[in-house]
């Protein structure tokens, strides 16, 4: 530090201070400099980068070009669009598969990549407000089943536990018995010769492990009796006294096997829906009545078993009613509601008169709410949006009318109201459609109802 003397004494020179607003800081953007280079350490420290980087040819010029050039991202992204416009075309024709990957990276972090496949090729997805993002049917189901068969003791899940404790108790049992044979050779032995049956451990990663395993000890239940009142099972008390009484008292106990029997009775149209949900066929058409009709099914075999009638309140299918909406509810899309209203099978009559309380989509409060959504969220044009509208008012009021079943709207719904594939489509309906279709002309109807494409055209 530089001093200015005065007699004997030496006194510190004051230096003034340049602040950053001073004409030579402005002019070599100095502080702009310090937080580029404090970015830079970041990324090296963070990364685990080697500091010869920095001394590399080719990071030098990077920065350098970068530097000079101030829409260099600008016409990179421009660049890479017009590469994948060819891709992009390609889906109205043919479709696209939409798949997503996840890993976590070097610091742990949850990365979820979603792509698209077609035919072209695979490509990175960024953001498109018209992709609704649908939670999966079967792990919804699963996690409804968790809340039923293991409550939790909490204070804010006291209502459930109290109604469902029982549940748990009994699968708890269940696994007791399970685990007490299969680590005890001489039990599982006396188990084997009395059982043309194995006794298998679910897995607690499969779907509905407590409802499966329930299952497999009402299939096994003749082979558990004979086990423990065989001669063998009572000479044999040198390991584990006290748990083998409890498991003989359970098997002998036809209160504990009611239990069983009712746990999968009322279990059985979650169990059934999550069987059909979990498939590789499109089922999205589907689901929303699925769950409609399995809560009904699940009613009406709780009322059954408490003597209850219709107008009646049960506390406990309160409870599973309300785990089941709370789940519907958090995985319910406005997708879901617009398949539904699409399907041409909720239109017709023996869909409606199979229960009182149903309403065609398009009556329908809810769905039309959630319909409307959809549509908004698809075509964001108001134009587009009436010609939607109109498109979907012709094809669900006017499906009884002579101008339905012989105009355009015939394609709509060509197999009538069970229409699934065109596998079951009888050769007059879909003659008297291939006199309107000019790509249908060329096909050939043989007498088997078999449909062959002239050779020229193969």
């Amino acid at each position: 530090m530089g001093t200015r003397l005065q007699g004997n004494d030496t006194l510190p020179l004051k230096r003034k201070k340049v602040t950053c607003d001073s004409p030579l800081e402005m002019a070599f953007n100095v502080q702009a400099r310090q937080d580029l280079d404090s970015e830079i350490a970041r990324m090296f420290y963070s990364s685990g980068l080697a500091f010869s980087l920095a001394k590399n040819p080719y990071y030098i010029r990077s920065y350098t070009r970068a530097a000079n050039s101030k829409h260099l991202a600008a016409k990179k992204r421009r660049h890479s669009e017009g590469l994948l416009e060819p891709l992009k075309t390609a889906w109205k024709g043919k479709g696209v598969s939409i798949v997503s990957d996840g890993w976590t990276n070097a610091q742990r972090r949850p990365l979820i990549n979603f792509m698209v496949a077609s035919e072209g090729g695979l490509m990175f997805l960024s953001m498109f407000p018209h992709i609704f993002w649908t939670p999966c049917v079967v792990h919804t189901l699963n996690l409804a089943l968790k809340n039923i068969c293991a409550a939790k003791n909490t204070q804010a899940n006291a209502e459930t536990y109290e109604e469902c404790s029982w549940i748990t108790e009994v699968t708890g049992d269940v696994m007791a018995i399970k685990n007490f044979i299969v680590n005890h050779s001489m039990r599982l032995s006396m188990f084997n010769a009395n059982s043309q049956l194995k006794l298998l451990s679910v897995a607690e990663t499969r779907f509905a492990s407590s409802i499966i395993m329930l299952k497999i000890f009402k299939l096994i239940k003749q082979g558990l009796l004979n086990m423990v009142v065989s001669l063998n099972w009572a000479n044999y008390r040198e390991d584990d006294v006290q748990k083998a009484s409890f498991v003989k008292e359970k098997i002998l106990n036809d209160l504990w096997w009611d239990k069983i029997d009712y746990i999968i009775a009322f279990t059985e149209p979650i169990y059934e829906m999550l069987r059909k949900a979990d498939t590789d066929k499109p089922c999205l058409h589907l689901v929303y009545d699925w769950w409609d009709s399995m809560i009904e099914n699940v009613k009406v075999v709780i009322y059954r078993h408490e003597g209850k009638k219709e107008e009646e309140v049960s506390p406990f299918y309160s409870i599973v009613h309300n785990i089941l909406v709370d789940r519907w509810a958090k995985s319910n899309t406005p997708l879901h509601c617009l398949a539904h209203s699409l399907n041409p099978r909720y239109y017709s009559e023996e869909w409606l008169k199979e229960s009182p309380n149903r309403l065609p989509p398009h009556r329908d409060k809810e769905i039309s709410d959630e319909r409307l959504k959809c549509f908004k969220k698809y075509f964001p044009s108001e134009v587009e949006r009436k010609e939607i509208a109109m498109e979907f008012a012709k094809f669900s009021g006017a499906r009884q009318s002579p101008e339905y079943i012989k105009g355009e709207s015939s394609m709509w719904d060509l197999g009538a109201d069970g229409f699934d594939t065109l596998d079951d489509v009888g050769i007059l309906g879909m003659a008297d459609l291939s006199l309107d279709e000019l790509e249908m002309e060329a096909m050939l109807f043989t007498a088997d109802d078999t449909i062959d494409v002239d050779d020229e055209d193969r």
